[in-house]
């Protein structure tokens, strides 16, 4: 009985979340901008929603592609909503160099002026989506019994590639020696392992956009690249990630990458390569 009322209490709060994501939807289709009070309360509604699904009926919401919907409607669609205004920005100060003797001063004002604004809108999603899963690795961990030797990750620690780099270095190590008893084994235990995987990976992305979008020359970001360079922080936590679910090919994937970024092509075909 107990069993079926939370079964039913799941459903009720999936079917809630559909309907939220439908109207947050009908919303931007209809005009609505992503910065709207009533479009901000609907994200953070169903990042909540999201989330007590994960951490109160974890099977239900791993059966129905609760995490991946919420990576991608509650933090991705709105990263590239400020890339996109990134580009563009970048786009219009370029022309602007390009032909200063055109361009009205004015206009290279108000580029500079986009880009400013669409980056700090970037790092701010960039920093509520760290916190929010670095919490939930813990979260997951500790609902459902399962330790993946992770410790902590401090908060904010994303927002220094270097300093992210050592305690995710450290977890590699840790990760490495996870006992595979019977218990270990358990489908339960892989699917949790999993789902701190793919938050590692989520985290990864995040430190990878952070790189990519720092307000460095192009020309001196790309200096220094590899594992001890600017991609640091997102190769060690793509690795930890390989290390607890390495049933996954998805780490592989944003390692290849990385990979791609760096011109480095035979490391990208290994990555991709299926195992």
């Amino acid at each position: 009985m107990g069993a079926d009322h939370r079964d039913e209490g799941g459903r009720r709060l999936l079917a809630g979340a559909h309907e939220l994501e439908r109207r947050l939807a009908d919303q931007l289709k209809s005009g609505v901008k992503p910065s709207d009070p009533s479009v901000v309360q609907a994200r953070a509604k169903l990042r909540e929603l999201f989330r007590e699904l994960l951490l109160e009926h974890y099977e239900l919401a791993v059966r129905k592609g609760v995490e991946r919907s919420l990576w991608l409607i509650v933090f991705h669609r709105r990263i590239e909503e400020h890339r996109r205004k990134l580009r563009r920005a970048s786009e219009a100060e370029q022309a602007a160099r390009q032909r200063p003797e055109s361009v009205p001063e004015s206009v290279r004002v108000s580029a500079n002026a986009s880009g400013q604004r669409a980056r700090a809108g970037l790092l701010q999603v960039l920093e509520e989506a760290e916190c929010f899963y670095e919490t939930m690795l813990g979260e997951l961990q500790r609902r459902n019994g399962v330790d993946c030797r992770l410790g902590p990750l401090s908060p904010g620690s994303m927002a220094d590639p270097d300093a992210a780099s050592e305690p995710a270095m450290r977890f590699i190590e840790a990760a490495a020696h996870l006992e595979e008893t019977p218990s270990a084994r358990t489908t339960k235990t892989l699917a949790v392992r999993a789902s701190c995987a793919s938050c590692l990976i989520f985290l990864g992305d995040l430190a990878r956009y952070r790189q990519l979008h720092a307000e460095e020359a192009p020309a001196a970001a790309a200096a220094g690249t590899g594992a001890g360079g600017r991609w640091a922080a997102a190769l060690a936590l793509y690795g930890v990630a390989q290390l607890i679910a390495p049933q996954s090919g998805n780490a592989h994937n944003q390692m290849a990458v990385i990979a791609t970024y760096e011109a480095r092509h035979s490391d990208a075909m290994y990555h991709y390569m299926p195992f």
